[in-house]
């Protein structure tokens, strides 16, 4: 049965000097690298180890950021619809600064892509979501759609934000992320088509 050991950077340190040592045969100082023609080789191969790792964080940011740029296409899609049908201006009015607060959250991921911070100001996270699933399935109930129209919206919606949010939870425990992410994306273009097929029939259509 094979055993997966995670080392630390302290942990390759110490392997490194210990090597070091044993190249050393007693003479030399194992700190200076042209004493010891074993050590640059074994630094380098450290400081490779590092630039791996590195450049791992990098990849993993980059793919954090499409994923969330899909959850956001989604939101404003949603946020966009809400406003073209919404007749209430109170209710329009909440969702505008609700929108703005949603792009500032999105630009400031963006900017420093942590996904671990932007869990705390995550829209999809918000009790603001809820309610505009809410109020776009009024629309649709107000409309000319059967109400089965109004309750399929739901439903999708609301599952669509609590995939998104394990999704998230995933991402933050380091899961793996090209199967959340072509998970993630299947949901948007499906809840997306949803909308597409099913436009809001208001009588001023």
């Amino acid at each position: 049965m094979k055993r997966i050991v995670k080392l630390t950077e302290s942990d390759l340190k110490k392997i490194v000097k210990r090597v070091l040592q044993e190249d050393n045969d007693g003479g030399d100082n194992p700190d200076t690298e042209s004493k010891n023609p074993g050590l640059g080789g074994a630094l380098g191969m450290f400081d490779a180890m590092k630039d791996a790792g590195k450049m791992k964080v990098e990849k993993r940011k980059k793919d954090m950021i499409s994923t969330i740029k899909k959850s956001e296409d989604v939101l404003m899609k949603w946020l966009d619809l809400h406003n073209e049908y919404q007749t209430k201006d109170n209710i329009k009015d909440y969702f505008e600064r609700f929108k703005d607060k949603s792009i500032d959250a999105y630009e400031d991921f963006y900017r420093n892509p942590d996904i671990s911070k932007f869990g705390y100001v995550d829209p999809f996270r918000k009790s603001d979501i809820n309610k505009l699933i809410r109020e776009i399935a009024k629309l649709y109930e107000t409309g000319r759609q059967s109400t089965n129209i109004a309750r399929r919206f739901y439903k999708i919606a609301s599952d669509y934000v609590k995939d998104i949010n394990d999704g998230i939870s995933k991402i933050n425990r380091g899961e793996k992320m090209e199967e959340i992410d072509l998970e993630m994306h299947q949901l948007s273009d499906e809840l997306m088509s949803f909308i597409e097929d099913n436009p809001i029939m208001t009588y001023k259509n």
